[in-house]
C-alpha cells in the first residue's frame, strides 16, 4: 500500500486513502516523516541537527533511532531502506510537494495547480526546532515558487491555445492564492481587458490596491499605468453602451449562494461554535453587493445534505455552495480552532475555492474576512469595505464574549419561548463582558423585539425594550444591518411605518441578502399601497429563503393581501409540506374555501388547527349556519382561558357577518397596539394587516371601521411614533434579567 502524505494546505499522513492514527499526538514522529519523504534521501547526522539541534549527539541519535523504530511500526518495514548512515524512503511513500515538483518539471501546469492546496506545511509547526521550522520556510518558499511558475505557465499555454476562458480561470486562481502577487493581478487585469470586462478589471484593480493599503504598501509603476488602460476601455463601452441605448454599467445578475451547515469535529456540547460561525458566515456574506444568499433557515432545512448537488442547488435556487467543516478544541489555551471552507460550482461540482485556516477562538473573525475576500475575488465580485473585518470586537477575555454570542445566536435560531430567554441572558452576559459589542446588542434587540410572539406578553413594554437596545447598537455601529431590522420591527408593528421603512432600507443597503427585511418590507409596501413593490418584496424574500415555513407564508399572506388568491393558496400549501402542523395556512386556506362557499374544505382546513383548543370544534361544526358559528365562537372567547389570537377572532366574526363583534375585537387589538390594559393577544400586534387583507372588506363601508382606521393612522395618514423612548435604559441590570426569568 502507498503511504500518501499531504504537505500542501495542511499536513494529513494516510494509506490509501485512509488516515493512518498515530501522528496528531506525536508531531516529533510526523516531522521525521515529513523531512525524509520530501528530502528522499538524507544522512543520520543531517536529521539530528535538524530535529534535534541542542542534544548532545548520542542523545539525538538514540531519539533518532526510536523514533524511527516506532515509524516502522506504525508503517511496516518496507518504507524506508537503510545503507549505514543514509537513510532512503522507497518508492511507497509520496508527497503531494513532490508531485508539484515533477509536475512543473514536465510542464504539466494544470496537474501542478490541482495539486498545490495552500503553503507548504500551512499552520502546522514544530516548535521544539528553530532548524525544522527554518527547513520548512525554505520548503514553503521552493514550492510557492513552482506554484507561481506553474500559473504563470498555464496562462501562457492556455492564452497560446486561444482558450480565453482557462486562461481566465487560471490567472484567478492565482490572484486568490496569492493576493499580493502583482505579477497575478497583472496578469488577470489583462485578460479581463481582452475579453471584453473592463469593469471587472477596474473592481479587480481596486481590490488590489485596498489590499496593498490594508497592508502599507505602494503600488508598482507598472501597475499604475494598468489604470489608464482600464480607464480608457470603460470609456469606449460606456460610449458604445450609450450609442445603441443600453444601460452602460448595469448590474449584472446575481451570484445565488448557500452555505451549508459544516461538519462538526467535537463534543455535541460545543456544536454551538460550528453552528454560529456558519451563521456568522451566511449574515456576512448576505452584506456584498452582486451575491444573492440563502439564508440559514433554508439552508439547515435540506431533508439530506449529501443529496446530488443539482437536487441541492434546486432545492436551495442557488448555482454554488459553502461546505465546510470545523474542528475546535476548547481545552487549548487559547482555545483553537481549524476550519475547511471550499466554495463549489453546482453546475459540474468543480471546486473553485478552498482553505484550511488553523486560528485562535478569537481570530474567527479574522478567518470570516479572509474566506469573504477569496470568495467574493473567485467570483469576480468587489466586497463591501465594511465588511466583517470591519466590525470584529476587540473580543476579551480570550474569546468569551464572542462564545456567549455565538451560544446566544444559536439559542435564538431554535424559535421558542425556552429558547428566547435563554438567548437575552446570554447576549446580556456577552454585553457586559464586552460593552462594544454591537452585534450582541442587535441581537438581543432581535430577542426582544420577537418574544411577544412566542410568549403572551404586553408587546409595547417588549417592543421598546427592543427600540432602546437597538439603537445602543447602532451607537457602536450605524452600517450594522441587523440593528437596523431589529428596531425596525417594533417600530413596524407599533405603526411607525415611516421611520420603520427608513431602517429597512438602510438595512438591505447594507445587506441586500437579508431575507426578513425583505418579508418585512413587503408587508410595509402592502399596507401603504403599493403593490409593485410589495410583490418584488415578496419573491425577493422568496428566493433568498425558500425552504422556510415562515417566509413561505410571509409570502403567502402578502400575496392574499395583493388579493392574488391562487398565488396566496399556492404558498400556504407549500407552508402546509414543510410544516402540516402550520396553523395560520388552514386559517387562511379555511378562511378561502368558506368565502368560496367551499363549506366540506373549509371544514377540512379548520379542524385541522390546533392552536385554539378544545373550544374551537364547536365553531367547525357550525360553520353552515353562520349564527350558529358566530355564537360558538362568542362561547369560545368567553370560556377560553387566557389570551385569545384578536385578529384571527376578528376575521372569523367577519366571515359569518358579526361584524359588531369583529370591530369589538380589533377596537381589543388597538388598545393592545397602544400598551393600553386589556386581554392579551398571542398574536402580537400586526394591526396594519388589515388595511388590505380581503377577509375585513364587508367592514370598510362601516364607519367604525373607519374611525379605527384613521386613529391608527393607517387611512393614508402618517401614524403617530411613539414617544416614549426613555424607557428600559436599564436592560442590562439583574433586575430585568430576573424579569426575563419569570414573567
Amino acid at each position: 500500500m502507498a503511504i500518501d502524505i499531504t504537505t500542501l494546505g495542511g499536513l494529513s499522513i494516510g494509506d490509501d486513502g485512509t488516515e493512518i492514527p498515530g501522528f496528531a499526538g506525536q508531531p516529533i514522529r510526523a516531522a521525521l516523516l515529513v523531512y525524509l519523504a520530501v528530502q528522499r534521501e538524507s544522512t543520520r547526522d543531517a536529521v539530528m541537527a535538524v530535529l534535534w539541534p541542542e542534544r548532545a549527539p548520542r542523545l539525538a541519535r538514540h531519539a533518532l533511532s526510536q523514533t524511527l523504530y516506532e515509524l516502522k511500526h506504525t508503517l511496516g518495514a518496507d518504507w524506508l531502506g537503510t545503507h549505514g548512515e543514509r537513510l532512503r524512503v522507497t518508492d511507497r511513500v509520496r508527497t503531494d510537494a513532490g508531485r508539484v515538483t515533477e509536475a512543473v518539471e514536465g510542464s504539466d501546469y494544470a496537474t501542478a495547480m490541482a495539486l498545490y492546496a495552500g503553503p507548504f506545511l500551512d499552520a502546522w509547526h514544530l516548535r521544539a526546532s528553530v532548524e525544522f521550522e527554518e527547513w520548512v520556510d525554505r520548503q514553503r518558499e521552493r514550492l510557492a515558487g513552482l506554484y507561481r511558475e506553474a500559473c504563470r505557465g498555464r496562462v501562457a499555454e492556455c492564452r497560446a491555445l486561444g482558450d480565453g476562458a482557462a486562461a481566465l480561470a487560471a490567472a484567478r486562481r492565482w490572484t486568490v492564492d496569492e493576493p499580493l502577487e502583482a505579477e497575478a493581478q497583472h496578469a488577470f487585469i489583462t485578460l479581463l481587458l481582452e475579453s471584453g470586462d473592463p469593469l471587472g478589471a477596474l473592481r479587480q484593480y481596486r481590490g488590489y490596491e485596498r489590499r496593498l493599503h490594508k497592508e502599507e504598501l505602494d503600488l508598482l509603476p507598472e501597475t499604475r499605468r494598468l489604470l489608464e488602460r482600464i480607464q480608457l476601455q470603460v470609456e469606449r463601452t460606456t460610449a458604445t453602451a450609450a450609442a445603441v441605448g443600453g444601460r452602460a454599467g448595469a448590474r449584472a445578475p446575481e451570484v445565488r449562494i448557500a452555505v451549508l451547515p459544516f461538519e462538526h469535529d467535537g463534543s455535541d456540547q460545543d456544536r454551538y461554535f460550528t453552528q454560529g460561525f456558519v451563521d456568522e458566515l451566511t449574515n456576512e456574506l448576505a452584506r456584498v453587493p452582486g451575491i444573492a444568499v440563502t439564508a440559514r433557515t433554508s439552508a439547515v432545512q435540506l431533508p439530506d445534505p449529501d443529496l446530488p448537488l443539482a437536487r441541492i442547488g434546486k432545492e436551495l435556487r442557488v448555482d454554488h455552495l459553502i461546505r465546510g467543516a470545523v474542528r475546535w478544541n476548547p481545552a487549548s489555551i487559547p482555545p483553537r480552532i481549524r476550519i475547511n471552507a471550499a466554495l463549489v460550482r453546482v453546475a459540474d461540482g468543480s471546486q473553485m475555492w478552498g482553505r484550511s485556516y488553523d486560528a485562535e477562538l478569537a481570530d474567527s473573525f479574522d478567518v470570516q474576512a479572509d474566506a469573504i475576500e477569496a470568495i467574493t475575488a473567485v467570483l469576480d465580485l468587489e466586497p463591501r469595505a465594511s465588511a466583517a473585518v470591519g466590525r470584529a470586537p476587540s473580543v476579551s477575555r480570550e474569546g468569551e464574549a464572542w462564545e456567549l454570542f455565538l451560544k446566544a445566536f444559536q439559542h435564538a435560531n431554535q424559535r421558542n419561548e425556552r429558547s428566547m430567554r435563554t438567548a437575552a441572558e446570554l447576549y446580556q452576559q456577552a454585553v457586559v463582558l464586552q460593552p462594544d459589542f454591537a452585534r450582541a446588542y442587535a441581537g438581543l434587540a432581535q430577542v426582544y423585539a420577537v418574544f411577544p410572539g412566542f410568549t403572551p406578553v404586553q408587546p409595547r413594554e417588549w417592543y421598546l425594550r427592543a427600540q432602546t437596545t437597538a439603537r445602543k447598537a447602532l451607537e457602536l455601529d450605524p452600517d450594522l444591518p441587523e440593528a437596523h431590522a431589529a428596531i425596525a420591527f417594533p417600530l413596524l408593528h407599533m405603526l411607525d411605518l415611516a421611520e420603520a421603512e427608513r431602517h429597512l432600507d438602510r438595512c438591505v443597503e447594507l445587506a441586500p441578502s437579508y431575507a426578513p427585511a425583505w418579508v418585512r418590507l413587503g408587508y410595509l409596501y402592502c399596507a401603504t399601497g403599493r403593490p409593485h413593490q410589495a410583490r418584488d418584496a415578496a419573491e425577493r424574500a422568496l428566493a433568498l429563503d425558500p425552504l422556510s415555513v415562515a417566509t413561505n407564508f410571509d409570502t403567502g399572506y402578502q400575496f392574499w393581501q395583493l388579493r392574488d388568491l391562487e398565488a396566496a393558496v399556492r404558498q400556504f400549501r407549500r407552508v402546509q409540506e414543510l410544516d402540516p402542523s402550520f396553523d395560520s395556512a388552514h386559517f387562511l386556506l379555511g378562511a378561502h374555501s368558506y368565502r368560496r362557499g367551499d363549506l366540506e374544505g373549509a371544514r377540512r382546513e379548520l379542524s385541522r388547527i390546533e392552536g385554539q383548543g378544545p373550544l374551537w370544534a364547536p365553531v367547525v361544526a357550525h360553520l353552515h349556519r353562520p349564527d350558529e358559528a358566530a355564537a360558538a365562537l362568542d362561547r369560545m372567547t368567553e370560556l377560553a382561558p387566557g389570551p385569545v389570537h384578536y385578529l384571527a377572532v376578528a376575521g372569523f366574526y367577519t366571515l359569518f357577518g358579526a361584524h359588531d363583534q369583529a370591530l369589538h375585537w380589533l377596537e381589543g387589538h388597538a388598545r393592545n397596539v397602544r400598551g393600553e390594559p386589556g386581554r392579551l393577544d398571542t398574536g402580537g400586534p400586526a394591526l396594519f394587516h388589515i388595511v388590505r387583507d380581503p377577509l375585513f372588506d364587508p367592514l370598510r363601508s362601516d364607519e367604525r371601521f373607519r374611525r379605527l382606521l384613521h386613529r391608527m393612522g393607517l387611512d393614508g395618514g402618517q401614524p403617530v411614533p411613539s414617544d416614549d423612548t426613555g424607557a428600559a435604559d436599564t436592560l442590562l441590570t439583574a433586575a430585568e434579567s430576573r424579569m426575563m426569568r419569570s414573567s
